[in-house]
């Protein structure tokens, strides 16, 4: 039952993010996976508060060290954003921007790789994306622009060392990281 009133959600979804050609996909009934261009993203997302689509659930992050192409698997909807040799030597982080409608979920995905980690700040737009955006930068070294706030660590000790990210699969500890 709860299908039957996802589908004319994640159809509305679609249909308002039509207009940007997107690859999109639809892993399960009640989610619709769209891949965004760090430039478009802001585009983007004031297009969902503009037709109050849904509200922003949360902001996550995932690394994907080395060669990311390998690591596609199910996911072949997805088309590399870099073409660069450095995103296919360094890896890359994706950063998902989940948004909720009752049941239905829009995930927008956003690839930036380790050597230009960069993405806009949506917390302009959604105030509450901050929290979000400094974890990202706090726990993935992502670089978000125009980040308004003025502290340095939100999460981490104010003494940790820089270009040490806890959530990249890279980190082994920071006993490992003191003798390199």
């Amino acid at each position: 039952m709860e299908n039957d009133k996802t589908q004319p959600i994640l159809k509305a979804a679609e249909d308002l993010l039509a207009p940007f050609g997107l690859p999109a996909h639809r892993p399960a009934p009640n989610r619709l996976d769209v891949l965004v261009q760090s430039a478009s993203l802001l585009d983007i997302v004031q297009r969902i508060i503009d037709t109050r689509w849904g509200y922003l659930s949360t902001i996550t992050g995932l690394d994907h060290p080395g060669n990311v192409s390998r690591e596609l698997g199910d996911r072949q909807w997805r088309q590399e954003q870099e073409t660069s040799e450095d995103h296919e030597r360094d890896g890359s982080i994706e950063i998902m921007y989940h948004f909720c409608n009752g049941a239905a979920i829009l995930t927008l995905h956003v690839w930036v790789t380790y050597t230009n980690p960069g993405v806009p700040s949506i917390a302009n737009l959604i105030p509450p994306a901050v929290l979000y955006e400094m974890e990202l930068s706090e726990m993935f070294g992502v670089h978000v622009r125009n980040i308004p706030t003025d502290k340095e660590h939100l999460l981490l000790p104010d003494d940790w060392p820089q270009n040490v990210y806890p959530l990249r699969k890279s980190f082994t500890g920071l006993k490992e990281t003191a003798k390199n």
